[in-house]
């Protein structure tokens, strides 16, 4: 194109573009738009012969018409318009031959992609510039490209794409063929008449020839006689022409038409484009192109749900559970009924403008804001303002310590759920995944030593969460260890892993851009800009660093390990970065949360916190950030309060420095708001010193207006606050004194306590069950009010989730748990245990135990973690019910579950004694029978269920263990020896004496938390072989006993009586042990001696 051609052309698009841009347009789209990629009309010919000869019906029939004998269609049409025309007459007529030419035609266009012209006319549509086109072209290329960039389908309820010849995404249509006339379907014709009468617009017509007389008069003619007409094409002619072909023309109006980007600050989602695990398996960050390989989790709908209902939702969880690929899944499901999905050009970074720009959003929009927690809170506000029926807003946050959204429209991702939902489909899927996982971990695999997926898929399960699942199933941290050493080979370039780590975290995952990066690593560290370029380039090359406008690791969770894993490296971290640390640490323009999102990493390295002086937290770091803190603005108060407690723990020093403005924290506290309410309870418990004693704080704490805390509770309390508020209250319990307490509990609104229960889920009920607890130090009446309300939603919980229930249970069980019928001494007690009485058995009734036991059929050994605390609660209190618990558990489906891990029962403790509550031990004995041939180790809780089978495995040379190298669980050794003893008496005494050693060196080393259940075991063992307890007792050493035996007597009750019945025990024998014992027993309160018989029972 001349100069001059290109000053028309210019001036041919700026008098189009002054039409359009101010009155928008009906675009009129013939086959001059497709030009570059599909054929005109003559040049159809070919797959016309196709269609003809693939139906011999057809092809005769034409033959006929023309008169000759039939013959191949190109020798019997040729390019002959007149034969040509017969041709397409019997296509019409014969239903085969018109599939197989519009069949034939549809094949052609998927292999087709857009051109330049198709994706600038959906831009122009999309922007709403085109408000009407109108195709005559069968190709579904302006759809694909529309599909491309937005994400979605053309929206067909507002028929602003229509295509009366007919479509190639419904070959089996009847479309309008080359030989017919234009056709003008009525209700289009009718539209146009009324466009015409409401408003002038502009008729843009590209690559259309204007010869159908049909078409010409009831759309181009009437429209050209009434608005300004811009025809686009080599040859097009008229005032506002624009002599270019489409894919030149286009693509510079819609240049200067539509902004660039589009939708500043954001992305449009495209689900199309998938990959396959690999990338979750690597570690990888998720995205939209993860939704469909990874398995969605329940939250994912509750999710869409809330979408779709409320139009705004929150979904939260700490890093590493897959939050952004469960957000991504959430929209998918609006974006199957038409929604577009959005998100933000850079992860965790909006401004006003961004928000300001998704307002003008078109279309049904879903804004998924993946990292919210980096955002400021105002543009979080105005995101939450912006939500409405046409614009869905989904906030996925990352949250502190997995500290509990208050708000209702908080969806929390269970990260346990979301590990066994990964486990059971990796192990079903494990055959197709086995090649990716033995690339990421050659010790994976199939062949002799190997490790099989089924045994690291049984670690892996034990994951907190999911990112931990894939980095133990992949061997991330043999991967992650051997990466750290080969960059510190390379000159150092680890140093610059540990620095981009720690941006990572004090950036709230958002990041850092590269022209920052370099020259904060090069200047903090001393090296040259070359040294942080290489350093880069090394990580960028080996996956360590993801490119892009800002830099990060794969994983916030992978920065946290690298960083540590650098700090561990050789006998003290390097100096220079820790210099570079702390300039990060008190540098004024580092967000609060960040700070504590790193020092909370920080605080598992074991080099920096045990060494004093502190590695890290130096004198003036500390005070810098305890100063700031303090005076950290009311909006930064949660952050602040975090990051004080994080400061308490390096050392008592930087304890004290905090403990000096403790009258603030109490401040803070009695202005306490939801929000503050659980970083507000760690604060207060970095006060209390190691032994929990409260000290200086207790004081000032008590000092805390008791009316005042309760009146916080009062208009803070909801379902979704209860767990931060009996957080902050447990904490402050510790503490004040009772009078303080009943003041607080008597002040507080009941109706508010109580309609707080009706909204109540699993992850809520565990606050509100506790708060209800530290309100019963001061009013009982009022825990069983609380906890009656609670009991529908305490129910929900044992049936939906057994063993979350007992994590969030745990203190109501405690409480209302007894072996036998209990015989309360005191009217108190007597009370508390006639209510509690009825609130359980109201509980258990309410409660679908066949629904529990098939949850906990389905479940991993994560989820039986605390299993049999429920089991034996629930045998205590009604054995019906226990009885319809188990039945209805699955054997066969536990002993998939537990494959592999019989040899030495470790991982099956929670399980089987969830079995075995009965006085039967049944089903969990016959279940342990049944798997006898893969046990080489039975641990005591075991042999104390099924005795029978212990003296078997015994018998043919397998080790039965009592567990007492520890000397814990004296209890469960008791248990077994008991029952061994009455099953089978040689086999007993054998494993007690093959115990002995053991057994001295934990009498040696015995300490007050290991006292439970001692007296009984010194029983059952006097019982089995008393001569081998005189042994074990004689080998004592009297000067090792000396200090801890006198310790348990000043310790509770438990330990009390256990150190009785010891020396008891010990001063019949003789020797020195003998004679220890008896010095000892003459100090021995009255009554707290055992009469003998009571010794030797």
């Amino acid at each position: 194109m001349n100069h001059t051609d290109a000053q028309q052309y210019v001036q041919q698009l700026e008098a189009a573009m002054a039409q359009i841009r101010p009155w928008g347009a009906v675009a009129i789209v013939g086959a001059g738009m497709s030009f570059a990629g599909y054929p005109m009309t003559a040049g159809l010919n070919p797959l016309l012969w196709q269609a003809l000869d693939a139906c011999p019906p057809a092809l005769h029939a034409t033959a006929r018409t023309i008169g000759q004998p039939p013959t191949p269609a190109k020798d019997l049409l040729g390019n002959n318009w007149d034969k040509l025309s017969r041709g397409y007459q019997q296509l019409r007529l014969h239903a085969d031959a018109r599939a197989s030419f519009q069949l034939g035609f549809q094949a052609l266009d998927r292999q087709r992609q857009p051109s330049p012209a198709h994706q600038a006319m959906a831009r122009l549509m999309h922007h709403g510039l085109i408000e009407l086109t109108v195709s005559f072209n069968w190709d579904t290329a302006v759809e694909r490209a529309w599909g491309a960039q937005y994400g979605t389908p053309l929206p067909a309820a507002a028929a602003q794409f229509v295509k009366p010849h007919g479509d190639a995404a419904r070959p089996r249509a009847a479309w309008i063929l080359p030989d017919e006339p234009g056709f003008v379907p009525p209700d289009l014709a009718e539209r146009v008449r009324a466009m015409l009468t409401e408003r002038p617009r502009v008729l843009l017509i590209v690559g259309y020839s204007e010869s159908d007389e049909d078409v010409v008069t009831q759309l181009t003619g009437p429209m050209g006689q009434q608005w300004p007409v811009v025809r686009i094409g080599p040859s097009a002619t008229g005032p506002l022409a624009v002599t270019a072909t489409a894919d030149d023309a286009l693509p510079d109006l819609a240049s200067q038409l539509v902004p660039e980007p589009e939708l500043p600050g954001w992305r449009w989602v495209d689900y199309s484009i998938q990959r396959d695990l690999g990338a979750a398996l690597r570690g990888y960050r998720l995205t939209s192109q993860d939704a469909e390989a990874c398995p969605q989790s329940p939250e994912a709908a509750d999710v869409a749900q809330r979408l779709t209902v409320a139009n705004l939702a929150r979904l939260q969880a700490p890093s590493g559970c897959g939050k952004s690929v469960t957000a991504f899944q959430a929209a998918r499901m609006l974006n199957h009924d038409g929604w577009e999905v959005v998100e933000l050009a850079e992860t965790g970074v909006a401004t006003r403008a961004t928000v300001q720009s998704l307002a003008r959003t078109h279309y049904p929009t879903v804004a998924v804001v993946d990292d919210a927690q980096a955002l400021r809170p105002e543009v979080l506000t105005s995101l939450e303002r912006l939500a409405s029926s046409r614009l869905k807003v989904l906030l996925v946050h990352t949250d502190d310590e997995n500290a509990p959204s208050t708000d209702p429209a908080t969806v929390h991702l269970l990260p346990t759920r979301a590990v066994q939902l990964l486990a059971d489909h990796i192990s079903a899927h494990q055959n197709g995944l086995l090649s990716v996982l033995s690339r990421l971990d050659d010790r994976l695999g199939q062949k002799p030593f190997t490790i099989s997926v089924d045994e690291r898929l049984a670690e892996a399960r034990q994951a907190s969460r999911p990112w931990q699942f894939m980095f133990v199933l992949t061997g991330g941290e043999r991967r992650a260890a051997e990466e750290v050493a080969f960059l510190r080979e390379h000159n150092r370039a680890d140093l610059l892993l540990a620095v981009l780590s720690a941006q990572q975290l004090l950036s709230l995952d958002a990041g850092i851009d590269e022209t920052t990066l370099l020259p904060l690593a090069a200047g903090n560290l001393d090296r040259s800009q070359r040294w942080a370029h290489d350093a880069l380039a090394a990580l960028v090359g080996r996956r360590l660093a993801l490119p892009g406008e800002r830099i990060r690791t794969p994983h916030q969770r992978f920065a946290a390990y690298a960083l540590r894993a650098v700090l561990r490296t050789g006998t003290q971290p390097d100096e220079q970065l820790l210099q570079h640390l702390r300039r990060q640490l008190t540098d004024p323009t580092t967000a609060l949360r960040g700070i504590h999102w790193l020092l909370d990493d920080l605080r598992q390295v074991e080099q920096l916190r045990y060494r004093r002086p502190p590695l890290l937290m130096d004198e003036t770091t500390t005070q810098t950030l305890v100063d700031r803190c303090i005076h950290a603005p009311r909006q930064e108060r949660a952050a602040a309060a975090m990051v004080l407690w994080h400061v308490t723990w390096w050392g008592e020093e930087a304890r004290t420095q905090v403990l000096s403005r403790d009258a603030i924290i109490a401040r803070w506290i009695s202005e306490a708001t939801t929000a503050e309410a659980y970083s507000l309870r760690w604060a207060a418990s970095g006060l209390r010193s190691d032994r929990g004693e409260g000290g200086t704080w207790a004081t000032t704490a008590a000092q805390i207006p008791p009316l005042q805390f309760a009146h916080r509770l009062n208009t803070e309390l909801t379902a979704g606050s209860v767990y931060s508020w009996s957080e902050l209250v447990g904490e402050l319990w510790q503490v004040v004194p009772q009078e303080w307490k009943k003041e607080c509990v008597e002040a507080l609104d009941r109706a508010t306590l109580l309609t707080a229960a009706h909204d109540l889920d699993e992850y809520s009920v565990h606050g509100y069950t506790k708060l209800a607890m530290w309100c019963a130090a001061a009013d009982i009446s009022l825990y069983f009010e609380m906890m009656s309300e609670a009991a529908p939603a305490i129910s929900r919980t044992l049936t939906t989730a057994p063993g979350q229930a007992v994590n969030n249970l745990f203190d109501f069980l405690l409480a209302t748990y007894w072996a036998e019928d209990p015989q309360p001494q005191d009217d108190a007690r007597r009370r508390f245990v006639e209510e509690a009485k009825v609130l359980v058995r109201r509980i258990i009734a309410a409660t679908s135990w066949e629904t529990a036991a098939d949850v906990v059929s389905k479940g991993d050994l994560r989820s039986w973690g605390s299993l049999d605390v429920l089991a034996h609660w629930l045998h205590s209190h009604d054995p019906i019910a226990y009885a319809t618990f188990t039945d209805n558990i699955t054997l066969a489906s536990l002993d998939t579950r537990t494959a592999g891990l019989w040899h030495d029962m470790m991982e099956l403790r929670s399980i089987t004694q969830t079995l075995s509550c009965g006085t039967s031990r049944e089903p969990g004995r016959s279940w342990i029978t049944t798997h006898a041939d893969e046990i080489t180790t039975m641990p005591s809780w075991a042999i104390a269920i099924a005795p029978d089978t212990a003296a078997a495995i015994s018998r043919r040379g397998g080790t039965l263990s009592l567990g007492l190298s520890g000397g814990a669980h004296w209890d469960w050794a008791a248990d077994a020896l008991q029952s061994l003893t009455e099953t089978n008496r040689p086999v007993a005494v054998e494993l007690l004496r093959c115990s002995r050693s053991d057994l001295t060196n934990a009498l040696t080393n015995n300490q007050f938390h290991s006292a439970n259940g001692l007296a009984e075991f010194l029983n059952a063992a006097d019982t089995c072989a008393p001569d081998i307890v005189d042994a074990a007792l004689e080998a004592l050493a009297p000067t090792q006993i000396s200090e801890s035996w006198p310790a348990m007597l000043d310790g509770a009750d438990e330990q009390r009586i256990a150190a009785a019945t010891l020396i008891t025990r010990t001063a019949r024998i003789h020797g020195p042990m003998g004679e220890q014992a008896r010095q000892l027993q003459r100090h021995l309160p009255v009554g707290e001696s055992p009469s003998p018989g009571e010794a030797d029972a």
